[in-house]
């Protein structure tokens, strides 16, 4: 937004690419409904110009920083959905910088906190009928994938290269079984605890050992 120019040119170009085919907008680390009501109006007014009927192409914001978490309720009246960011979303949680090795071994998209936090947003999107993905590192590990499905997440964007695995794991797992671990997860009192309920949890299923836990 403080490149407003910028920001209106690739605006245009995605709105003119919508006369070829279903597109929607996704603003990435949006902090609060202010903002996402100034992005919003900003497309609403090119759309506008280009003679485009209100709402053809929907919008929506990425929920990657504390305080997009904790206004989501207030955010899902101006957006049509939302995405989670699991890797920025868990770096700003921990306050921890992924890139400083001396910090690094914090991260930990697996922790208590950050699996709470989806747990509420999970929450939070079926209460406001809002469709929401699930995208970063966290959805594209077998234990990752576990863990979300637990706490009721269904749409996940993930790498090219983890897609095959994941599908094949997806297709392998009882949901229905999994959304049975929620309440030990949202329990669970260290990452290795989340991780282990999760182990047995796919034991009991009989889910191949060569599916291989979410590192840390």
């Amino acid at each position: 937004l403080d490149m407003e120019n910028v920001f209106r040119e690739q605006l245009r170009a995605i709105l003119r690419a919508s006369a070829h085919g279903p597109v929607k907008i996704l603003f990435p680390m949006v902090s609060d409904p202010a903002e996402l009501a100034r992005a919003s109006a900003i497309a609403a007014d090119e759309a506008a110009k280009l003679g485009l009927e209100r709402g053809k192409v929907p919008l929506g914001a990425m929920i990657e920083i504390p305080s997009a978490l904790f206004l989501f309720d207030e955010m899902a009246a101006g957006a049509d959905f939302f995405s989670i960011g699991t890797n920025d979303l868990t770096q700003y949680l921990l306050a921890v910088d992924r890139g400083n090795r001396k910090v690094a071994h914090l991260y930990d998209p697996m922790h208590p906190a950050v699996l709470k936090a989806l747990s509420e947003l999970a929450e939070s999107a079926l209460r406001r009928k809002k469709h929401v993905s699930v995208c970063g590192e966290l959805a594209a590990q077998p234990y990752g994938a576990a863990a979300l499905i637990a706490l009721g997440y269904t749409r996940f964007s993930i790498t090219p290269s983890a897609l095959l695995k994941i599908r094949r794991f997806i297709q392998c797992v009882d949901a229905g079984k999994l959304k049975r671990i929620k309440k030990a997860l949202l329990s669970a009192k260290s990452s290795s605890e989340t991780r282990k309920i999760i182990a047995d949890a796919l034991k009991r299923q009989r889910i191949a050992e060569n599916l291989a836990p979410l590192s840390h």
